[in-house]
């Protein structure tokens, strides 16, 4: 949708993007004036979501905000998107005092061939392992989303997410299985590449359950693993956290399974997750557990810190506001 919007402007005014014009950003006292009227007559609310696709793309406008937030001494923490080439120290510094607590980024595939080629997302491993530190080092939680079954992905190409998000160390990541959208280069892919199961294409309802492409009956069933037990993927290639063991016989096993087997076994995820999690929390170790929904892997020490009532912080980053100690329980769903 939003790619048509842009071509017509552009068609219409005869212009490249950057000069369209068309985009606007309401003052940072509007958006706090806003928030305002809403605590004042709401309730219960315990974070606020500022769902702007790109909230960093202004870094002025981001700290503008992050600074009036913090002066109107409001006690709610709030998430933000951004982007991997749009965060930069001072930013990430700005956000954290103004009491921002989790920062969303787009990381979509650890291949960076189709990052380029079929996503158009112009953004090294480097680049993004390089933003994860920046914000985690100023005390913003990281949460990335990735997707697994793009048109054209190798299964070499499916680990490599897993490398990437076993190497980031984002606090925490959502894995889905990617849809094709017209109007994109990644559905004329889908397409041209015959991967788009028509009668599936146009009866799914969500995007963790089930794939409209088609890769064969081998990698659709990889897929569908990597989708449903990312973090258990991710946790046995972190090879320096002592836990890694833990889950490399899991993951053969699940690597082993048939689709008879698999289909039986997929119920039993969450349940065996919270099991593991259990045992490498009484053991010490640092991994990541399905939390919050079927399709989310959470670093614990954030899930730890909040299910004890304390705080997550990261060893380098500056202390929390005292207004925001306490870690809230919605946030956990961002």
């Amino acid at each position: 949708m939003n790619h048509r919007i842009v071509d017509r402007y552009r068609a219409e005014l005869g212009r490249p993007v950057n000069r369209l014009g068309f985009l606007r950003h309401r003052t940072a006292e509007q958006m706090v004036e806003e928030i305002r009227f809403v605590l004042e007559r709401y309730e219960g609310i315990e974070t606020f979501i500022l769902d702007d696709d790109l909230f960093t793309m202004n870094f002025e406008h981001a700290k503008r905000f992050a600074r009036a937030y913090r002066e109107a001494g409001f006690d709610v923490p709030w998430v933000v998107n951004s982007h991997v080439k749009r965060l930069e120290p001072e930013l990430a510094r700005e956000l954290a005092d103004g009491g921002c607590r989790i920062l969303k980024l787009g990381i979509e595939s650890g291949s960076e061939r189709i990052r380029t080629e079929v996503l158009e997302r112009h953004m090294s491993n480097d680049d993004i392992r390089a933003t994860v530190r920046t914000a985690e080092e100023h005390g913003l939680h990281t949460s990335g989303f990735v997707m697994v079954g793009l048109p054209g992905e190798t299964v070499d190409e499916l680990f490599e997410t897993v490398e990437l998000l076993a190497t980031s160390d984002l606090g925490r990541f959502r894995t889905s299985l990617f849809y094709p959208f017209p109007g994109t280069r990644s559905h004329r892919l889908s397409i041209e590449g015959g991967y788009v199961d028509p009668e599936r294409a146009g009866s799914l309802t969500d995007f963790t359950e089930t794939s409209c492409l088609d890769f064969g009956p081998r990698q659709n069933l990889l897929v569908e693993k990597l989708a449903r037990t990312m973090p258990w993927f991710v946790n046995a290639r972190r090879e320096e956290v002592s836990g890694a063991d833990r889950y490399r016989p899991l993951v053969r096993r699940v690597l082993d399974m048939d689709r008879a087997s698999w289909d039986t076994f997929s119920g039993e995820v969450r349940d065996l997750d919270r099991e593991l999690s259990e045992e490498a929390t009484r053991a010490g170790e640092v991994h990541y557990a399905i939390r919050y929904n079927a399709f989310m892997g959470v670093r614990s020490d954030y899930f730890l810190a909040e299910e004890a009532g304390g705080e997550w912080s990261t060893a380098a980053a500056k202390p929390v506001p005292d207004a925001l100690r306490r870690v809230p329980g919605p946030t956990g769903a961002c």
